[in-house]
């Protein structure tokens, strides 16, 4: 920190890593290259019963609003494009509980288990994709609570520090 020769004002950048909510999990799925393009497995379940493909188109500079899921619904995100995903762990016995994650997700994997409040931030000037899979097939609003999207603060979504 300090002031440099141009007169502007430094900052240092603080690279710790943010505590992660247990149960998240973060994955880049391998890409097979072919002549023909190529090829990425993105999931593979054994055990799963129900499984529910989805895709979502997010407006330019939108966020999804927050929302929940009780009954056992486990979501897979995979961003086709780059996305900003809030989470906030919900769960009445979890050692994370109250803790809130933001992160830049693109053609990952993202796993957010049960009790895990989420919402998704397109940052960019055009339309972009998310792909998701969930675990319980959707039967109306009984397993989905939604909260409006700054009702955690509208700075939580600020990607420019202040």
């Amino acid at each position: 920190q300090g002031r440099g020769w141009s007169g502007w004002d430094y900052t240092s950048e603080n690279y710790k890593t943010n505590k992660m909510i247990l149960g998240i999990e973060i994955y880049t799925p391998p890409v097979a290259n072919t002549l023909d393009g190529s090829f990425s497995q993105l999931i593979q379940f054994e055990n799963e019963p129900e499984l529910q493909a989805n895709i979502s188109v997010l407006e330019p500079r939108s966020i999804k609003g927050w929302h929940i899921h009780f009954q056992g619904q486990t979501d897979f995100f995979y961003p086709l494009d780059p996305l900003i995903i809030g989470l906030i762990d919900d769960r009445k016995e979890s050692p994370t509980k109250g803790v809130r994650m933001k992160l830049m997700a693109h053609r990952q994997i993202v796993k957010i288990p049960p009790g895990i409040l989420h919402s998704i931030f397109n940052p960019g000037y055009e339309r972009r994709s998310l792909l998701y899979f969930v675990t319980y097939l959707y039967r109306g609003s009984e397993n989905e609570l939604r909260v409006v999207w700054d009702a955690f603060g509208k700075d939580f979504w600020d990607t420019v520090p202040s």
